[in-house]
Protein backbone atom coordinates (compact mmCIF):
# COMPACT_ATOMS: atom_id res chain seq x y z
CA UNK A 1 0.00 0.00 0.00
CA UNK A 2 1.70 3.38 -0.82
CA UNK A 3 2.10 5.54 1.23
CA UNK A 4 3.51 4.51 4.45
CA UNK A 5 6.63 5.95 4.68
CA UNK A 6 7.69 9.08 6.58
CA UNK A 7 9.98 11.42 5.38
CA UNK A 8 12.47 9.83 6.56
CA UNK A 9 11.96 6.48 4.86
CA UNK A 10 11.10 4.93 8.28
CA UNK A 11 7.58 3.18 8.28
CA UNK A 12 4.81 4.03 10.71
CA UNK A 13 1.84 1.87 11.53
CA UNK A 14 -1.21 3.65 9.77
CA UNK A 15 -2.61 3.03 6.45
CA UNK A 16 -5.76 3.78 4.16
CA UNK A 17 -7.88 6.09 6.03
CA UNK A 18 -5.24 6.34 9.04
CA UNK A 19 -6.27 3.27 10.22
CA UNK A 20 -3.99 0.70 11.99
CA UNK A 21 -1.93 -1.84 10.04
CA UNK A 22 -2.21 -5.50 11.40
CA UNK A 23 0.89 -7.23 9.67
CA UNK A 24 1.27 -9.83 11.69
CA UNK A 25 -2.16 -11.32 10.27
CA UNK A 26 -1.68 -11.63 6.45
CA UNK A 27 1.76 -9.74 5.85
CA UNK A 28 2.57 -6.20 5.11
CA UNK A 29 0.13 -4.05 4.16
CA UNK A 30 -2.32 -7.17 3.84
CA UNK A 31 -4.90 -6.21 6.76
CA UNK A 32 -6.41 -3.33 7.92
CA UNK A 33 -8.16 -2.82 11.31
CA UNK A 34 -10.85 -0.77 11.58
CA UNK A 35 -11.68 -1.13 14.98
CA UNK A 36 -14.91 -3.13 14.60
CA UNK A 37 -13.84 -5.54 11.49
CA UNK A 38 -10.89 -6.30 9.39
CA UNK A 39 -10.64 -5.49 5.73
CA UNK A 40 -8.50 -7.33 3.30
CA UNK A 41 -7.21 -4.36 0.81
CA UNK A 42 -5.88 -6.35 -1.74
CA UNK A 43 -9.59 -7.70 -2.78
CA UNK A 44 -11.19 -4.24 -1.29
CA UNK A 45 -13.20 -6.22 0.89
CA UNK A 46 -14.18 -6.96 4.92
CA UNK A 47 -14.36 -10.60 5.77
CA UNK A 48 -17.23 -9.55 8.57
CA UNK A 49 -20.41 -7.99 8.49
CA UNK A 50 -21.21 -4.10 9.62
CA UNK A 51 -21.94 -4.34 13.25
CA UNK A 52 -24.36 -1.83 12.15
CA UNK A 53 -25.68 -3.46 9.58
CA UNK A 54 -29.40 -4.30 11.01
CA UNK A 55 -29.76 0.08 10.82
CA UNK A 56 -28.90 0.35 7.90
CA UNK A 57 -30.70 -2.82 5.96
CA UNK A 58 -30.42 -0.18 2.43
CA UNK A 59 -26.83 -1.20 3.01
CA UNK A 60 -25.66 -4.32 2.45
CA UNK A 61 -23.86 -6.09 5.39
CA UNK A 62 -20.39 -6.00 3.96
CA UNK A 63 -20.33 -2.49 2.67
CA UNK A 64 -17.84 -0.08 3.31
CA UNK A 65 -18.78 4.07 4.20
CA UNK A 66 -22.07 3.32 2.53
CA UNK A 67 -20.01 2.40 -0.52
CA UNK A 68 -19.21 5.95 -1.10
CA UNK A 69 -15.33 4.35 -1.90
CA UNK A 70 -13.81 7.56 -3.12
CA UNK A 71 -14.77 10.45 -0.38
CA UNK A 72 -16.54 8.66 2.23
CA UNK A 73 -14.76 7.78 5.78
CA UNK A 74 -16.23 4.11 7.71
CA UNK A 75 -18.46 4.82 10.26
CA UNK A 76 -17.66 3.39 13.74
CA UNK A 77 -19.76 6.33 15.72
CA UNK A 78 -18.65 8.54 18.42
CA UNK A 79 -18.29 12.74 18.17
CA UNK A 80 -15.78 14.96 18.16
CA UNK A 81 -16.22 18.41 19.94
CA UNK A 82 -14.12 21.12 18.70
CA UNK A 83 -13.64 24.08 21.20
CA UNK A 84 -11.62 27.47 19.78
CA UNK A 85 -9.42 29.48 21.28
CA UNK A 86 -8.95 32.71 22.76
CA UNK A 87 -9.83 35.95 19.81
CA UNK A 88 -11.17 33.45 17.94
CA UNK A 89 -14.98 33.26 16.67
CA UNK A 90 -15.44 29.45 15.82
CA UNK A 91 -13.55 26.46 15.61
CA UNK A 92 -14.35 26.59 11.97
CA UNK A 93 -11.28 27.57 10.60
CA UNK A 94 -8.27 25.39 13.08
CA UNK A 95 -7.75 22.77 10.91
CA UNK A 96 -8.04 21.92 7.20
CA UNK A 97 -9.81 18.42 5.96
CA UNK A 98 -6.70 16.74 7.07
CA UNK A 99 -6.25 17.73 9.94
CA UNK A 100 -9.84 16.53 10.87
CA UNK A 101 -9.93 13.40 9.79
CA UNK A 102 -6.75 12.72 11.50
CA UNK A 103 -8.57 14.26 14.59
CA UNK A 104 -11.20 12.19 13.98
CA UNK A 105 -8.99 9.13 14.04
CA UNK A 106 -6.82 9.98 16.80
CA UNK A 107 -10.02 10.06 19.23
CA UNK A 108 -12.11 7.38 17.41
CA UNK A 109 -14.69 9.42 15.92
CA UNK A 110 -16.78 10.03 12.67
CA UNK A 111 -18.76 13.28 13.25
CA UNK A 112 -16.98 16.45 14.32
CA UNK A 113 -18.96 19.37 15.81
CA UNK A 114 -17.49 22.83 15.40
CA UNK A 115 -20.74 24.87 15.85
CA UNK A 116 -19.77 25.45 19.20
CA UNK A 117 -18.61 29.24 19.97
CA UNK A 118 -17.84 30.90 23.05
CA UNK A 119 -16.24 34.05 20.85
CA UNK A 120 -18.58 37.12 22.94
CA UNK A 121 -16.59 36.17 26.04
CA UNK A 122 -12.82 35.24 24.15
CA UNK A 123 -11.22 38.03 24.82
CA UNK A 124 -7.64 38.28 25.41
CA UNK A 125 -8.24 38.89 29.23
CA UNK A 126 -10.89 36.33 29.65
CA UNK A 127 -10.89 34.89 33.28
CA UNK A 128 -10.90 31.29 34.86
CA UNK A 129 -13.66 31.88 37.30
CA UNK A 130 -16.28 33.89 35.02
CA UNK A 131 -16.11 34.29 31.00
CA UNK A 132 -14.21 30.76 30.92
CA UNK A 133 -16.50 29.08 33.44
CA UNK A 134 -19.87 30.73 31.85
CA UNK A 135 -17.94 29.49 28.65
CA UNK A 136 -18.19 25.97 30.25
CA UNK A 137 -21.71 25.82 31.21
CA UNK A 138 -22.47 26.47 27.51
CA UNK A 139 -20.31 23.85 25.72
CA UNK A 140 -21.76 21.21 28.23
CA UNK A 141 -25.49 22.48 27.28
CA UNK A 142 -24.11 22.26 23.87
CA UNK A 143 -22.39 18.88 23.98
CA UNK A 144 -25.67 17.20 26.05
CA UNK A 145 -28.15 18.84 23.26
CA UNK A 146 -26.10 17.69 20.14
CA UNK A 147 -25.10 14.55 21.75
CA UNK A 148 -29.32 13.63 22.56
CA UNK A 149 -29.83 14.74 18.49
CA UNK A 150 -27.21 12.31 17.89
CA UNK A 151 -28.73 9.60 19.65
CA UNK A 152 -32.60 10.33 18.24
CA UNK A 153 -31.39 10.18 14.89
CA UNK A 154 -29.64 7.03 15.55
CA UNK A 155 -26.14 8.17 14.50
CA UNK A 156 -24.57 7.15 17.70
CA UNK A 157 -25.56 4.78 20.76
CA UNK A 158 -25.86 6.39 23.92
CA UNK A 159 -22.50 4.07 25.77
CA UNK A 160 -20.19 5.48 22.82
CA UNK A 161 -17.53 8.19 24.18
CA UNK A 162 -17.06 12.07 23.98
CA UNK A 163 -14.46 13.58 22.66
CA UNK A 164 -13.37 17.09 23.72
CA UNK A 165 -10.40 18.89 21.16
CA UNK A 166 -9.84 22.40 22.63
CA UNK A 167 -7.44 24.87 21.26
CA UNK A 168 -5.83 27.51 23.36
CA UNK A 169 -8.05 28.59 25.99
CA UNK A 170 -11.10 26.32 25.01
CA UNK A 171 -9.33 23.62 26.09
CA UNK A 172 -9.57 25.29 29.61
CA UNK A 173 -12.89 25.41 29.04
CA UNK A 174 -13.28 21.94 27.90
CA UNK A 175 -11.76 20.43 31.40
CA UNK A 176 -14.00 23.01 33.49
CA UNK A 177 -17.12 21.21 31.43
CA UNK A 178 -16.15 17.76 31.74
CA UNK A 179 -17.70 16.45 34.58
CA UNK A 180 -20.65 17.90 34.33
CA UNK A 181 -20.64 16.67 31.04
CA UNK A 182 -19.88 13.41 32.71
CA UNK A 183 -22.77 13.66 35.05
CA UNK A 184 -25.72 14.72 32.58
CA UNK A 185 -24.28 12.01 30.11
CA UNK A 186 -23.26 9.17 32.14
CA UNK A 187 -20.41 9.08 29.60
CA UNK A 188 -16.64 9.55 30.36
CA UNK A 189 -15.28 12.32 27.95
CA UNK A 190 -11.58 11.72 25.78
CA UNK A 191 -9.35 14.60 26.21
CA UNK A 192 -7.22 16.35 23.97
CA UNK A 193 -5.46 20.06 24.01
CA UNK A 194 -4.02 21.68 21.44
CA UNK A 195 -1.61 24.62 22.76
CA UNK A 196 -3.35 24.97 25.96
CA UNK A 197 -1.72 26.57 28.78
CA UNK A 198 -1.42 23.73 31.20
CA UNK A 199 -2.67 24.46 34.92
CA UNK A 200 -0.64 22.19 37.65
CA UNK A 201 -2.33 24.05 40.42
CA UNK A 202 -4.94 21.96 41.64
CA UNK A 203 -7.79 24.13 40.34
CA UNK A 204 -10.81 23.49 37.95
CA UNK A 205 -8.59 23.66 35.44
CA UNK A 206 -6.16 20.92 36.41
CA UNK A 207 -7.28 18.07 34.27
CA UNK A 208 -5.84 16.22 37.61
CA UNK A 209 -8.77 17.64 39.52
CA UNK A 210 -11.42 15.81 37.02
CA UNK A 211 -13.07 12.45 37.58
CA UNK A 212 -15.19 12.50 34.25
CA UNK A 213 -11.79 12.53 31.84
CA UNK A 214 -11.51 8.82 30.87
CA UNK A 215 -7.95 9.94 28.69
CA UNK A 216 -6.21 12.59 28.28
CA UNK A 217 -3.15 13.56 25.21
CA UNK A 218 -1.67 17.19 25.17
CA UNK A 219 -0.17 18.90 22.29
CA UNK A 220 2.44 21.48 22.64
CA UNK A 221 4.93 24.14 21.27
CA UNK A 222 8.27 25.00 22.63
CA UNK A 223 8.04 28.23 20.30
CA UNK A 224 4.59 28.99 21.76
CA UNK A 225 5.07 31.57 24.85
CA UNK A 226 1.45 31.81 25.43
CA UNK A 227 1.32 29.31 27.96
CA UNK A 228 3.54 31.60 30.07
CA UNK A 229 1.92 34.71 29.37
CA UNK A 230 -1.13 32.78 30.66
CA UNK A 231 0.47 31.97 33.85
CA UNK A 232 0.20 28.27 32.87
CA UNK A 233 3.19 25.82 32.06
CA UNK A 234 3.93 23.88 28.59
CA UNK A 235 2.92 20.16 29.97
CA UNK A 236 0.79 18.32 32.01
CA UNK A 237 2.94 17.07 34.76
CA UNK A 238 0.39 14.52 36.44
CA UNK A 239 1.83 11.30 35.65
CA UNK A 240 -1.04 10.39 33.54
CA UNK A 241 -1.10 13.02 30.56
CA UNK A 242 0.61 12.19 27.36
CA UNK A 243 2.41 15.46 26.20
CA UNK A 244 3.66 15.72 22.64
CA UNK A 245 5.67 18.12 21.92
CA UNK A 246 5.26 19.71 17.87
CA UNK A 247 8.19 19.96 16.38
CA UNK A 248 10.03 23.23 14.78
CA UNK A 249 9.37 21.82 10.91
CA UNK A 250 5.65 21.14 11.48
CA UNK A 251 4.88 24.89 13.44
CA UNK A 252 8.04 26.74 13.14
CA UNK A 253 9.43 28.99 16.28
CA UNK A 254 7.86 32.41 15.30
CA UNK A 255 7.66 34.11 18.17
CA UNK A 256 5.48 33.52 21.72
CA UNK A 257 2.53 35.33 20.04
CA UNK A 258 2.58 34.00 16.34
CA UNK A 259 3.51 30.26 16.98
CA UNK A 260 0.42 30.00 19.60
CA UNK A 261 -1.95 31.59 16.34
CA UNK A 262 -0.08 29.89 14.21
CA UNK A 263 -0.60 26.30 15.74
CA UNK A 264 -4.62 27.20 15.67
CA UNK A 265 -5.10 28.63 11.78
CA UNK A 266 -5.58 25.83 8.70
CA UNK A 267 -3.61 28.46 6.86
CA UNK A 268 -0.36 28.16 8.70
CA UNK A 269 -0.43 24.93 10.31
CA UNK A 270 -1.28 22.65 6.91
CA UNK A 271 1.72 20.39 8.00
CA UNK A 272 -0.10 19.01 11.44
CA UNK A 273 -2.11 16.50 9.60
CA UNK A 274 0.75 14.58 8.28
CA UNK A 275 2.38 15.05 11.87
CA UNK A 276 -1.24 13.06 13.52
CA UNK A 277 -0.74 10.55 11.52
CA UNK A 278 2.79 9.89 11.32
CA UNK A 279 3.26 10.02 15.26
CA UNK A 280 -0.12 9.92 17.09
CA UNK A 281 -2.15 6.42 17.85
CA UNK A 282 -5.20 6.79 18.70
CA UNK A 283 -6.32 7.77 22.12
CA UNK A 284 -8.22 4.56 23.39
CA UNK A 285 -4.84 2.63 23.03
CA UNK A 286 -3.68 4.94 26.21
CA UNK A 287 -3.72 3.64 29.62
CA UNK A 288 -7.28 4.27 31.48
CA UNK A 289 -7.08 8.23 33.15
CA UNK A 290 -8.94 7.09 36.28
CA UNK A 291 -6.48 3.94 36.83
CA UNK A 292 -3.34 5.88 36.18
CA UNK A 293 -4.65 8.44 39.38
CA UNK A 294 -5.02 5.56 41.71
CA UNK A 295 -1.58 4.28 41.80
CA UNK A 296 -0.02 8.11 42.57
CA UNK A 297 -2.52 8.55 45.04
CA UNK A 298 -1.77 5.25 47.02
CA UNK A 299 1.78 4.93 46.21
CA UNK A 300 3.38 8.33 46.71
CA UNK A 301 4.85 7.86 43.24
CA UNK A 302 3.81 9.00 39.71
CA UNK A 303 2.40 6.67 37.88
CA UNK A 304 3.86 5.59 34.78
CA UNK A 305 3.05 5.82 31.13
CA UNK A 306 2.95 2.85 28.89
CA UNK A 307 0.58 2.45 26.47
CA UNK A 308 2.82 4.92 24.42
CA UNK A 309 5.74 7.21 23.92
CA UNK A 310 5.95 10.50 26.30
CA UNK A 311 7.42 12.76 24.13
CA UNK A 312 8.82 15.89 25.62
Amino acid sequence: MPGRKGRSGDKYSYGFQGELMDDELKGEDNSVNFEFRMHDPRIGRFFAIDPLAPKYPHNGPYNFSENRVIDGIELEGLEVFLIHGTNMSSAKNMFDSDAIKQIQRIGGNTITDDNFSWSERSGTFNDRAIARKISADELVAHVVATRKQLMTDGKIKGDEPITLFGYSHGGNISIQAIDEIEKQTGSKVQLITYATPAYNDGSTEDPATKKGISKHISFYSEGDGVDGLAGGDETYNNGFTVNYKIPSKIIPHNGAIDTHCEMGSKWSNSKIAGYFKSTVGKIADRIDFKKTKEPEKNSGGPAKETGGTVIR
